[in-house]
């Protein structure tokens, strides 16, 4: 069978280094260095206090586990979480089903682009607050606006105060949002992603002018995000990324 060749930037595995000729290469360069300034602020904290274990960190969702060196490199224990059928999750499950770990067993649940896929949105962020230690980290990003991308399948967007609200109900406080890419930039990004689908569709040998196209976002996007006015991106980014933590006590599902 003939391999089907791919559109430059849609390979999952450029998710963590993507190249400038990558289609979402900007987003996630902002995306990657959100969380890994959570990552590293993490780190410190816990090394700073008196442990007797190495911090274990769950990723909830982890698909191809690209952001497993991030955690490595600040000395956590990774573990990846999926539905049933990732062979590379060290845990897998069904959707209707609590994960194979103990209450309060973990000291972060990391959870990146998966809250949009889950049908449950309630009953998953119950599950992550089971698991996590009193104190302990959700790290977690989504869309706030974004087009439709079914894999397989795809529910929900945020606006910034109702993903804060809807984790904040379930028993989280927020620390942080981090917004990545603003309505300005994102226009581009829409733009050159329907470019792109139109030339790998009609235009023959087209990869080359796919890649171009995509470095002149890359290029773009970053000077139409710094002149979005600051509060305009918080409330309207393509992704927001969240720091929470599980309450200590006092809440009861």
């Amino acid at each position: 069978m003939k391999a089907k060749k791919t559109i430059p930037g849609t390979e999952d595995q450029a998710r963590l280094t993507p190249k400038p000729w990558d289609y979402s290469c900007y987003l996630l360069l902002e995306l990657k260095k959100a969380i890994d300034s959570i990552i590293a602020k993490e780190s410190k904290s816990l090394t700073e206090s008196p442990r007797t274990s190495i911090p274990v960190v769950l990723d909830f969702g982890c698909g191809t586990r690209p952001y497993e060196p991030l955690f490595l490199e600040k000395s956590f224990q990774y573990v990846g979480a999926d539905l049933y059928g990732n062979q590379r999750a060290d845990i897998q499950f069904a959707p209707d089903e609590r994960l194979a770990l103990d209450d309060a067993s973990v000291d972060v649940v990391f959870s990146s682009q998966v809250l949009e896929h889950v049908r449950d949105v309630d009953g998953y962020l119950h599950e992550c607050r089971r698991i996590i230690k009193p104190g302990g980290l959700l790290l977690l990003s989504t869309h706030g606006f974004w087009t439709y991308h079914g894999y397989p399948e795809d529910f929900c967007r945020w606006t910034f105060y109702g993903l804060k609200n809807v984790i904040e109900k379930i028993g989280f406080r927020i620390d942080n949002m981090i917004p990545c890419v603003g309505p300005l930039a994102y226009t581009t990004h829409l733009r050159t992603q329907l470019i792109r689908g139109f030339l790998y569709k009609f235009v023959p040998f087209s990869l080359p002018l796919i890649g171009l196209t995509n470095i002149l976002s890359s290029l773009l996007m970053p000077l139409e995000d710094y002149v979005t006015p600051r509060q305009v991106k918080y409330e309207n980014a393509a992704v927001y990324v969240v720091e929470a933590r599980k309450k200590a006590a006092g809440y009861v599902r």
